[in-house]
């Protein structure tokens, strides 16, 4: 349900991404037989292939293999009592001692008279 709940979220943003790089790169694409695109074209294709690929991977394959991974995942309950995360705040730590060079106070020189 967590991992059907994750694609469906990042649905919207990863289209979005892939969606408006691709119209970015479209006049390459198109243009690609004019006199000073030759590298624009050849670069926007590799590009948008990337993102469709990109975009698959992200939208179906990622998905599944969180599916395939969590399945085997342990639950929180079957945890040892050591390892779980307690609520309490870390401990207060002293600002460790300046080192080094000691600061000098921001002396101006006095103007000659």
């Amino acid at each position: 349900e967590l991992v059907l709940r994750g694609a469906g979220e990042r649905l919207g943003p990863v289209l979005t991404t892939a969606f408006a790089t691709a119209l970015a790169l479209t006049p390459f694409v198109v243009r690609g037989e004019i006199a000073g695109y030759e590298l624009g074209h050849s670069l926007a294709v590799v590009m948008i292939g990337g993102l469709l690929t990109a975009t698959l991977l992200t939208l179906f394959v990622v998905p599944v293999v969180y599916l395939g991974f969590g399945a085997s995942a342990v639950t929180e309950s079957e945890l040892p009592a050591t390892s779980k995360l307690t609520t309490d705040p870390p401990p207060h730590r002293e600002a460790p001692a300046p080192s080094g060079v000691a600061m000098q106070p921001n002396v101006q020189p006095e103007p000659s008279t």
